[in-house]
């Protein structure tokens, strides 16, 4: 039997896993969870000594009055999910009033603490995006996947929820393979408004012959950062591009047609938008960063907070990537640094030894140029400045002569 929610239904308690979901989506989340009812308990839970997680949520918990958890990072411990977990289990079992529970987490973990919340005849409602593993889905009464729910119309909880996720083939439409839809594939009259956005866009499609404006446009159109390339020949079909198919027959024509523009990165089938809001260009950041950095290791928390400054938005996961390392591997392409762990067991960008030592030469010797002509150039202007003040006092004294006795063929000059 479906579940429903009722108008009875009054308290909720949501707890955010802080380390794996965006707070730039939380808004869009919590449009949803307040039309269900009173949020009467707030909590999320990370590490906010870095400056990666406390950049992405500091100003979202101020706004929505947030109790922020904070759990110091140790490695190979899960301390936010044990955190959270057991502060979770405490209300449930101390505090009955609470109606229904929402997990907010991409973390299988959680998947044994909703099964304990349905055991408690409590409901339990996950919220996270497309890669939550289905063992947390399924134990959820409802799931929320926030790829569905990222734009600002309103929307109705029993038809942005799902437990399958779309499974790629080729039969399905258009928009299973844009959005998942319902279990039981209703679809509310918010839905039909875009579905009639797609008909518009599609009808753009139709007129693109070029590979580059089509690419942007579907690229607005999937609101991803990434497209599959079945996907991408599957909305073709599906829709009858025939212009563009004409010319984007197979998969080596793709991987040509991105590999001619510089903001696109063909990898594994898969075509990523190398953009960002500020129009820099992913591996060009990843570059520069490099090169100028002065230690022979980049830790994965410093290249989130640098791209977090440059972008907002920035989110691994944005890419279909649920590890910053996963996203580093695939955007860096430069063959002087590998991907290892410190001592602190972090993953972390290691500068070879060779390469490193040669930019700290490098630097050295143009330190060294730059000191040799700062020296030269300022005893240059010491030498010019002694002999001005020397000819100088020699004609003061000239005068001082004339001007006493007149005497200034007795003078020594």
């Amino acid at each position: 039997m479906d579940f429903q929610f009722n108008k009875d239904l009054k308290n909720i308690a949501i707890f955010i896993d802080a380390d794996n979901i965006s707070g730039n989506h939380y808004k869009y989340i919590n449009n949803i969870l307040s039309q269900e009812g009173r949020i009467i308990c707030l909590r999320i839970y990370g590490d906010f000594s870095k400056v990666a997680t406390s950049s992405n949520w500091e100003n979202i918990i101020y706004e929505y009055g947030m109790e922020a958890i904070q759990v110091f990072r140790i490695p190979k411990k899960e301390s936010t999910d044990n955190s959270l977990i057991v502060d979770c289990m405490k209300i449930l079992y101390n505090v009955s009033s609470i109606d229904l529970f929402v997990i907010i987490s991409s973390d299988s973990d959680f998947s044994s603490l909703a099964t304990e919340i349905r055991l408690r005849s409590k409901y339990i409602v996950g919220v996270g995006y497309n890669i939550t593993p289905l063992k947390l889905r399924n134990n959820c009464d409802k799931f929320i996947v926030i790829e569905n729910i990222l734009d600002d119309k309103a929307y109705n909880l029993n038809s942005i929820t799902t437990i399958n996720k779309y499974n790629n083939n080729s039969n399905s439409n258009s928009n299973n393979i844009i959005n998942e839809v319902s279990n039981n594939n209703e679809v509310s009259n918010n839905n039909q408004v875009s579905n009639n956005e797609l008909n518009n866009n599609i009808k753009k499609l139709n007129n693109l012959d070029k590979f580059k404006p089509f690419i942007n446009e579907l690229f607005n159109i999937f609101n991803k950062k990434y497209i599959k390339s079945n996907n991408f020949f599957d909305f073709i079909k599906n829709n009858n591009l025939n212009k563009i198919a004409s010319k984007i027959k197979h998969e080596n024509d793709l991987k040509n047609a991105c590999n001619s523009i510089n903001y696109l990165l063909y990898n594994d089938s898969i075509i990523y938008d190398l953009r960002f809001g500020n129009d820099e260009i992913i591996t060009d950041v990843f570059d520069n960063l490099i090169k100028t950095n002065e230690r022979d290791e980049i830790l994965m928390s410093y290249v989130k907070s640098l791209f977090l400054n440059k972008d907002k938005s920035f989110h691994q996961k944005n890419y279909g990537l649920n590890r910053m390392i996963d996203f580093c591997k695939i955007f860096i392409k430069n063959d002087d640094v590998e991907f290892t762990v410190s001592k602190n067991n972090e993953f972390i960008i290691k500068i070879k030894s060779n390469v490193f030592n040669n930019k700290k030469t490098n630097n050295s010797i143009n330190n060294i140029n730059y000191t040799i002509n700062n020296d030269i150039n300022n005893n240059i202007k010491d030498n010019d400045t002694h002999i001005e003040e020397t000819i100088n006092e020699c004609i003061n004294e000239c005068i001082n002569k004339v001007l006493l006795d007149g005497s200034l063929y007795n003078s020594n000059y």
